[in-house]
C-alpha cells in the first residue's frame, strides 16, 4: 500500500526511533524544508533521511521491529 502522505506523527516517530539508536542523521527533502522553515508547507509522501552507512543494519532492524 502506497501512502498519500506521511503524517507529522509518523515523521516524529521515525525521528524518535533514530534518536533512540544514538546515531547521527540528517533530514532532507520536504520534511527537511519544513523543519528549517518551522512549519509544514505540504504533506510529503515520504521521509528522506541520511545516516552513516555503517549504521544501516541497526536502522533496518529498528524499522523492522517498529513495523
Amino acid at each position: 500500500m502506497k501512502l498519500e502522505s506521511v503524517s507529522k506523527e509518523s515523521f516524529l516517530k521515525l525521528l524518535d526511533l533514530l534518536e533512540g539508536l544514538g546515531i547521527r542523521y540528517w533530514v532532507d527533502g520536504g520534511w527537511g524544508i519544513d523543519v528549517v522553515v518551522g512549519r509544514q508547507i505540504e504533506a510529503p509522501r515520504d521521509v528522506d533521511n541520511d545516516f552513516d552507512d555503517a549504521q544501516e543494519g541497526p536502522v533496518l532492524e529498528a524499522l523492522a521491529s517498529a513495523g
